[in-house]
């Protein structure tokens, strides 16, 4: 219906209306909103996508067409202020006017719309002053709601359009959600649909969280006994490169070619830098997590490298993709050897394995195994309570391969990744402490969760877990015992962050002069370092593990105290020959 008779104004038509064309994009979400719709379940669509992806027009259209399509219907409209829920009315009205007859049902005839479209008998009179009786109108109604949080508050709507709910500026986009699934549902019957549709341009002031907490809330994995999410909607994303209209990368069939828009992205996203990649990315989405980034201003990290590298590594072939799975001890029997076994729930990703030889290599020093290779190093942030939540943060621990005789292209490479959440500290520490194994790694995490590192000791694997390397003179700390690294002071923080800066503008992302990328396959980090705020570091379990890695592997310069005799200050001579001559 909306490409047969809906006309919208076309740009190639100097603003003249005409039909809109056919793009395979609108096409999938016109069946995302009818699968949500089928379902019975979900009370809304939450749709995230790129500029000028067309979500208005679908949003009026299939407004519209309910309306129309059944009597009593309530079709209710908001956007970011109340002058653009007006607006968005008044896009529908120019559409609606110019429709067939026999698709405008009978309506009250008023000639100016501004508020309200109402499908009822027209309040007019024939030519004997009697009022004209019209038997079948459908009593049905559009209208333009103020964009507070409490406009539609007891309004049993049929069918919302919520525009650009990630640009709020008179409400919290968050809390009119709660009222707008109610008005969607008699009891636990769903009888209305809200189309959620926006482009998130500013998270840090705007709707940007808010619409964060929505798409949250709609997660599909996270669903209640009922079977529903917390929002009761479905959330849907399509990359920019996917229907962009932008650049006219759509055929005459109305097919995308991604391909050359992902190239035309690419050369624009090429010479930006810092705030303004941010924002162009935010306009034009290629993975959701663009579409809430926020860039800290204490982050002083390179997202052009950061960007570059998760380019590359998301386009990795299935071969060169790292591994989920789980370490164990071979046979059950702790102590032995530790073995990787593939499993899609595991809670380890590992994208290399060091050779047999270099595996489970350890030596025990007097009552304590330590490793026998110096290859790798883990660096953990674990977390330190009893029970965790559902809240709680994620035990990270990550592995870097410094170097390796057999793969010398592999210099700074992260090999393994850890994330999970366990029921208990020491199984998490039991995790650690197989992944450090089975690397022959030397081990590094923060001294005050000194739950890990008392685990390690009472395993009889103290040997593994490094003292302070920013702190190699501390003689006193070393004779007591006291391993790990503290993380309390903005020295530390500054010092954690400064290694991780140089790390990234060395390793990460393009090298132009060996024309090759950094080895960094977990996304995860990735995303973590893009939004790393060193004032709060407490919320980026992986970017601080994989601080902790690197500062495992710093060597710090080692002064060689000069101890001179007493013949280094008195001369030499050789006295071979009949004169004597001085050396030195």
């Amino acid at each position: 219906m909306t490409l047969q008779y809906w006309l919208i104004p076309i740009e190639d038509l100097d603003g003249g209306f005409g039909n809109p064309k056919f793009i395979d994009l609108h096409r999938d979400i016109s069946y995302a909103i009818w699968w949500a719709r089928k379902s019975g379940i979900y009370t809304g669509l939450a749709y995230l996508g790129g500029r000028r992806s067309g979500k208005t027009v679908l949003g009026m259209s299939h407004g519209y067409w309910d309306t129309t399509e059944r009597y009593n219907a309530l079709f209710g409209i908001q956007s970011k202020t109340d002058p653009d829920s007006k607006s968005v009315l008044l896009k529908l009205v120019s559409s609606w006017q110019r429709l067939p007859k026999f698709l405008k049902p009978i309506d009250t005839g008023y000639s100016t719309v501004s508020r309200e479209l109402v499908f009822a008998e027209p309040q007019k009179r024939n030519t004997k002053g009697e009022r004209k009786e019209y038997k079948d109108v459908l009593n049905s109604r559009i209208i333009a709601y103020p964009s507070t949080e409490t406009a539609m508050d007891g309004a049993r709507t049929t069918f919302q359009f919520q525009d650009e709910f990630g640009k709020r500026v008179d409400s919290d986009a968050y809390r009119t959600q709660q009222i707008s699934k109610i008005c969607c549902t008699v009891g636990k019957r769903v009888v209305g649909f809200a189309f959620w549709a926006t482009t998130v341009e500013e998270m840090e002031k705007g709707g940007g969280d808010a619409a964060k907490k929505i798409w949250d809330a709609s997660n599909p994995q996270k669903i209640n006994s009922n079977g529903r999410t917390t929002s009761t909607m479905i959330r849907l994303f399509f990359p920019a490169e996917y229907g962009m209209i932008e650049g006219n990368f759509i055929d005459e069939w109305g097919y995308s070619n991604t391909k050359e828009a992902a190239e035309w992205l690419d050369a624009e996203e090429k010479v930006l830098e810092g705030s303004d990649l941010m924002d162009w990315k935010r306009k034009f989405p290629r993975k959701i997590e663009d579409c809430f980034s926020i860039r800290s201003i204490a982050n002083n990290y390179n997202q052009r490298k950061l960007y570059e590298q998760y380019m590359f590594s998301i386009k990795l072939d299935h071969i060169s993709q790292p591994i989920r799975g789980n370490f164990m001890w071979e046979g059950g029997i702790k102590d032995t050897n530790v073995v990787f076994v593939p499993n899609q729930d595991g809670k380890w990703l590992v994208a290399w394995m060091p050779p047999e030889e270099d595996r489970n290599k350890k030596e025990l020093f007097g009552s304590q195994w330590k490793p026998t290779r110096d290859y790798c190093k883990t660096g953990a942030d674990p977390f330190a309570h009893r029970q965790v939540t559902s809240k709680g943060s994620m035990g990270a621990a990550y592995t870097i391969l410094k170097k390796h005789h057999k793969y010398p292209k592999m210099n700074m490479a992260w090999v393994c990744q850890y994330l999970a959440r366990t029921n208990h500290p020491h199984e998490q520490a039991e995790d650690m402490l197989m992944q450090c194994v089975f690397y022959s790694s030397y081990f590094l995490c923060e001294k005050n969760i000194y739950g890990v590192l008392d685990y390690f000791h009472k395993r009889g694997y103290d040997g593994y877990c490094l003292f302070n390397p920013l702190d190699p003179d501390s003689v006193k700390k070393r004779i007591n015992g006291y391993r790990g690294m503290p993380m309390t002071g903005s020295d530390v923080g500054e010092a954690l962050s400064n290694i991780t800066q140089a790390h990234i503008e060395d390793c990460i992302g393009y090298n132009e002069e060996n024309k090759s990328y950094g080895f960094l396959p977990f996304l995860e980090l990735i995303d973590d370092w893009k939004n790393f705020d060193p004032t709060n570091r407490t919320s980026h379990d992986c970017a601080m593990a994989a601080g902790m890695a690197l500062i495992a592997t710093y060597q710090p310069k080692q002064v060689q105290e000069k101890k001179f005799s007493p013949s280094d200050w008195l001369p030499n001579y050789n006295n071979r020959g009949s004169i004597s001559t001085r050396t030195k």
